[in-house]
């Protein structure tokens, strides 16, 4: 992916759908180009980067895409093309997915229903969260006791930022969490008494 190829299909997306409030995105040249960084700043929307070499803080973007993925294999399949998808088979794999999944149970809407019945963000919407934005950057250079203009590294700074954003996103009542403990996937290795 390229900038110059990303840049319209979002500008596309954000005519479509109205532009979200924070774009959650990899490192790759495309994501950090100019032209990117322009036009999320005329939508207004705060880029949040993930930290470099961590895979596992895309957990859900990474196990979204892979079922994606699968969907779209088999629809392929089906229509007697398999690996060569077309976008229609792409389609309907998020289709399948939007309607299919029930991640809270089966008395919660669809992904597909709630993405109906979703609101635009309105301006003002966009302001309080810029607002609380710049709340809690200072506020967490403050409890870090690091001056605002102070030099940091660029991984330091990256940090702070993903923190800001999801603690605005939280003051906001955008982000929610959980306090039921989340079980490991994969059991600790055992280890022998060596006397």
């Amino acid at each position: 992916m390229t900038a110059w190829r990303l840049r319209p299909i979002l500008a596309g997306l954000f005519a479509l759908f109205g532009a979200p409030l924070v774009l959650k995105m990899d490192n790759g040249s495309a994501f950090r180009s100019d032209w990117l960084a322009e036009l999320l700043q005329q939508e207004a929307v705060i880029p949040l980067f993930s930290p470099p070499g961590l895979p596992a803080y895309n957990g859900a973007c990474e196990a979204g895409i892979g079922s994606l993925k699968t969907r779209t294999e088999r629809r392929a399949t089906m229509a007697g093309r398999p690996g060569q998808w077309t976008a229609d088979d792409a389609a309907a794999a998020v289709a399948e997915a939007n309607e299919a999944s029930r991640p809270h149970g089966p008395r919660q809407p669809t992904p597909g229903h709630s993405w109906q019945a979703r609101q635009p963000l309105s301006r003002e919407a966009r302001v309080l969260f810029g607002a609380a934005l710049a709340r809690q950057r200072v506020a967490l250079r403050a409890e870090q006791g690091v001056a605002t203009e102070a030099a940091r590294s660029a991984r330091t700074e990256a940090h702070l930022e993903r923190q800001a954003i999801r603690r605005a996103l939280g003051e906001c009542g955008y982000l929610t969490f959980t306090r039921r403990r989340i079980p490991r996937a994969i059991p600790p290795p055992k280890t022998a008494n060596i006397p």
